[in-house]
């Protein structure tokens, strides 16, 4: 159920398309739709976010990503089961629609509730949602973690992904091993918590909120 990916550049570089588009295209198996790309670059955030689609909810191309409402661009990979009912209560708050997705009632309830939206969704769901007029960047996962999350930081560059291999299609990327998982690794067959077999790549935690602010510090919830 589609994929995502994108990078932020903490180097005041303006991000290189032919790159994004690299990553985006290596998970195409998971969104042979539609691919869908967005890109700002401004003196504290350049970022450029980029989405494959599979189309199940509002197959039309109005709900195709990513998704842009007022300053805020969001990319998505999940189902909010009861995003009608999450719809109503924004429709009675005076918002219109123009699509019949998930995906535009995800965004309009950020608008609305902030991080507080998160706990009305009921759902599987990896979501990222920039904020243009704060420099702001927002990943979060479902309560479970039905859905993957990856990010890398290091030297200035933020990376995020619904998969690891996106993530190392990054000319820049460290791909140093994480000598100290693969004990967990051979006795378990996975790695634990928040670590990847990738020492600079973490795993987004079940019902966890990450924020990056403009300076590249972040904050996790």
């Amino acid at each position: 159920m589609c994929r995502f990916c994108g990078i932020v550049d903490f180097r005041k570089k303006i991000i290189d398309k032919s790159t994004l588009s690299r990553m985006n295209n290596s998970m195409s198996h998971g969104g042979p739709d539609n691919e869908g790309y967005f890109y700002n670059n401004s003196n504290n955030f350049n970022i450029g976010m980029a989405h494959r689609r599979l189309s199940i909810i509002d197959i039309s191309k109005a709900g195709n990503q990513p998704m842009v409402y007022n300053d805020h661009v969001i990319v998505f990979n999940g189902e909010i089961y009861n995003f009608k009912e999450i719809k109503s209560q924004l429709e009675k708050l005076n918002y219109e629609f123009k699509t019949n997705s998930d995906t535009e009632v995800i965004l309009k309830a950020f608008f609305h509730w902030n991080l507080k939206c998160f706990e009305k969704f009921n759902g599987m769901f990896s979501i990222v949602i920039y904020i243009k007029n704060e420099d702001k960047l927002i990943l979060a996962r479902d309560r479970i973690g039905v859905k993957p999350m990856f990010y890398y930081l290091k030297d200035g560059l933020f990376l995020f992904s619904s998969e690891i291999k996106a993530i190392t299609m990054h000319n820049l990327f460290d791909g140093e091993i994480n000598i100290s998982s693969t004990p967990h690794f051979l006795s378990k067959g996975y790695i634990n918590e928040s670590s990847c077999i990738y020492k600079n790549v973490k795993k987004l935690q079940p019902s966890t909120i990450l924020i990056l602010n403009s300076d590249s510090s972040f904050k996790i919830t």
